[in-house]
Protein backbone atom coordinates (compact mmCIF):
# COMPACT_ATOMS: atom_id res chain seq x y z
CA UNK A 1 0.00 0.00 0.00
CA UNK A 2 1.57 3.15 -1.15
CA UNK A 3 1.58 5.29 1.55
CA UNK A 4 0.87 9.13 0.08
CA UNK A 5 -1.27 7.72 -2.41
CA UNK A 6 -4.04 6.35 -0.09
CA UNK A 7 -3.83 9.22 2.04
CA UNK A 8 -4.46 11.40 -1.17
CA UNK A 9 -7.23 9.05 -2.80
CA UNK A 10 -9.15 8.84 0.49
CA UNK A 11 -9.15 12.81 0.76
CA UNK A 12 -9.91 13.22 -3.34
CA UNK A 13 -12.64 10.93 -2.24
CA UNK A 14 -13.92 12.54 1.46
CA UNK A 15 -13.58 9.39 3.34
CA UNK A 16 -11.61 10.25 6.30
CA UNK A 17 -9.26 8.07 9.07
CA UNK A 18 -12.41 8.05 11.56
CA UNK A 19 -15.20 7.11 9.10
CA UNK A 20 -13.08 3.87 7.97
CA UNK A 21 -12.50 2.88 11.77
CA UNK A 22 -16.13 3.89 12.71
CA UNK A 23 -16.89 1.36 9.61
CA UNK A 24 -14.93 -1.20 11.39
CA UNK A 25 -15.74 -0.74 14.60
CA UNK A 26 -11.75 -0.20 15.47
CA UNK A 27 -9.76 2.48 16.44
CA UNK A 28 -8.43 5.26 14.02
CA UNK A 29 -4.97 4.98 15.00
CA UNK A 30 -4.85 1.00 13.84
CA UNK A 31 -5.95 2.61 10.25
CA UNK A 32 -3.33 5.26 10.61
CA UNK A 33 -0.60 2.59 11.16
CA UNK A 34 -1.62 0.04 8.57
CA UNK A 35 -1.00 3.16 5.88
CA UNK A 36 1.83 3.75 7.01
CA UNK A 37 3.25 0.49 7.20
CA UNK A 38 4.25 0.57 10.84
CA UNK A 39 1.49 -1.86 11.69
CA UNK A 40 -0.41 -4.84 9.89
CA UNK A 41 -4.41 -5.91 9.53
CA UNK A 42 -5.64 -8.26 6.68
CA UNK A 43 -9.03 -6.52 7.44
CA UNK A 44 -8.34 -2.79 7.56
CA UNK A 45 -6.12 -3.43 4.41
CA UNK A 46 -9.31 -4.80 2.79
CA UNK A 47 -11.21 -2.13 4.15
CA UNK A 48 -9.52 0.96 2.67
CA UNK A 49 -8.89 -1.60 -0.65
CA UNK A 50 -12.65 -1.70 -0.96
CA UNK A 51 -12.86 2.35 -0.25
CA UNK A 52 -10.80 2.97 -3.23
CA UNK A 53 -12.13 0.44 -5.06
CA UNK A 54 -8.89 -1.51 -5.18
CA UNK A 55 -7.28 -4.77 -4.31
CA UNK A 56 -5.29 -5.18 -1.22
CA UNK A 57 -1.75 -5.36 -0.92
CA UNK A 58 -0.88 -9.72 -0.76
Amino acid sequence: MDKELTKYELRRRGITLADLARDLGCDRSLISKVISGEGTSRRVSEAIARALATEADR
